[in-house]
């Protein structure tokens, strides 16, 4: 900071001495302004900006020592020098206590002056560097911090997308990791309908249901279904670069203003879209924002093509147990078609009481393996005409386990297991293999259980004649409460199957 660049205040009723030490800081360099009063002074305070004052202590009206605390109240930064009178000095002392950089006494020496104000000048400028380092080092941290943020939001994602197969979880991160990094308090993922080729919602945060329930955008199609078929992100910033104009259902997802959309591809192909809306206001994304919610939406996209190929690999597992288990079943004639008319009759059972599709499609590929667990058992107990003995129905009744022990290692479709461990429980707690009973056992278990008897029932075996749906469902209300849960097996009565052959 050179003298020119600094404004001195000089406040002193004496105009004789105002001139004075006026003409000696100006031969340094300085710029100077007067006051013969320190009403004026605060005045001049209040339309100018200065870099030091030097006040007299006795003055008409306000005091340099009134001065001084106005001006500290004001601006405790800028330094203060006091002239005083060898009377006056312990008024002096009471100033530097009060604030003031330094006094000098009168009459005083203009070297020794001069000497003065120039420490006072070097002080406010090391308090000046002092304080924008401070600013440059809190941005610094701020920035650290940032990137620190960024890079455990990236290895929180990466964690998550190699250590959890559920898309849920892994999608449901991204969408809070996003509105972590970004600011913004809106954000979706939406997913591409392979036949529709429409983006649907599938996950959200800060949006309007209904909005989300409604929302379409067809590939290629609009400014954004267009934009991010080319695989590029679309933010403000684009579309005022471009002149782009948004479509009124692309502004009623973006608003009107800063957003950030992101192509959730792999391998050029698309699966999805990442919507970040509703920044902070008069906030623009950055480019180290685009960064990492591009590495973000690369991490949805390995998650949702991991989790294609798992379902791939999980149809293949099922398509080759169902065929063992027909294959199985086909041994006695039976029980053949056993797993196939017991999946009717869950399914429309279900349908009938109203489950979600998720439930029924897990319900379907239950019952197809429900009885998994036979293969290990030996043929001649599946196949034997007469009562099995102790023994035998020992190993009969751990198809169950066996079937869970061959499902397990597979890693598929988790939300089965249950179903095939316990579709044999009882009411009652007399079933097996764990002997719950009441609410312990799975829901969709007791429906498989009623879909199960039923069949077994209507179904021919050498050690009787087949019963009729009718006298099917009488034996099922004769055990409600026993073997079957009340309330499902009168909603199964209701429901009143028809056989299936």
């Amino acid at each position: 900071m050179n003298p020119q660049e600094l404004k001195i205040l000089v406040v002193d009723d004496d105009p004789g001495l105002l001139e004075t030490l006026s003409d000696a800081l100006e031969l340094e360099g300085y710029g100077v302004t007067t006051a013969k009063a320190g009403e004026e002074a605060l005045q001049i305070l209040d339309e100018e900006e200065v870099d030091l004052v030097i006040t007299d202590i006795k003055m008409p009206g306000l005091s340099g020592m009134e001065l001084l605390k106005v001006i500290k109240e004001k601006n405790q930064s800028l330094p203060v020098i006091v002239m005083t009178g060898f009377a006056s000095l312990e008024t002096a002392i009471e100033a530097i206590k009060q604030g003031a950089y330094d006094y000098i006494t009168k009459p005083f020496e203009i070297e020794k002056f001069l000497h003065t104000v120039s420490k006072a000048v070097t002080q406010k400028k090391l308090e000046e560097k002092n304080k924008q380092l401070l600013e440059d080092l809190g941005d610094l941290n701020k920035k650290l911090e940032e990137k620190i943020g960024q890079i455990f939001a990236l290895g929180e994602v990466s964690n998550i997308v190699t250590r959890i197969q559920d898309l849920d979880t892994i999608l449901q991160a991204i969408i809070y990791i996003s509105l972590e990094i970004t600011g913004a308090s809106k954000s979706a993922i939406l997913l591409l309908d392979g036949i529709s080729k429409e983006f649907v919602v599938e996950y959200y945060k800060g949006f309007d249901s209904k909005l989300m329930a409604a929302l379409r955008i067809k590939l290629g199609q609009g400014v954004i279904g267009a934009g991010v078929q080319k695989m590029k992100p679309i933010s403000r910033k684009v579309l005022e670069e471009n002149n782009l104009v948004l479509g009124k259902d692309e502004v009623e997802l973006v608003g009107e203003g800063e957003f950030l959309i992101m192509p959730i591809s792999y391998l050029n192909n698309i699966f999805g879209l990442l919507v970040v809306a509703d920044f902070p206001e008069g906030k623009r994304v950055s480019d180290a924002e685009i960064n990492i919610l591009n590495i973000l939406s690369r991490q949805a996209s390995i998650a949702i093509n991991n989790h294609y190929l798992y379902q791939k690999l999980q149809n293949k597992y099922l398509t080759t147990l169902e065929v063992l288990v027909s294959a199985l079943e086909a041994k006695c004639k039976n029980t053949k078609g056993h797993s196939y008319r017991v999946g009717i009759y869950a399914r429309k059972f279900a349908e009938f009481i109203k489950l979600s599709s998720d439930e029924i499609s897990i319900l379907e590929k239950a019952c197809a393996l429900h009885d998994i667990g036979k293969i290990v058992i030996p043929d001649y107990i599946l196949s034997k005409p007469s009562k099995l003995s102790d023994g035998e129905m020992e190993q009969m009744r751990a198809h169950p386990l066996k079937g869970v022990e061959i499902l397990v290692p597979l890693g598929i479709m988790k939300e089965i297991i249950p179903v095939v461990r316990n579709h044999h429980e009882r009411f009652d707690g007399k079933g097996y293999p764990d002997c719950l009973k009441n609410g312990e056992i799975p829901f969709l278990a007791k429906l498989v259980t009623l879909a199960d008897a039923f069949d077994a029932m209507t179904s021919l075996r050498s050690y009787r004649k087949a019963l009729t749906s009718q006298e099917a469902l009488a034996e099922i209300e004769a055990n409600l409460g026993v073997q079957f849960d009340p309330h499902l097996g009168a909603e199964f009565i209701k429901f009143n199957p028809q056989i299936v052959l």
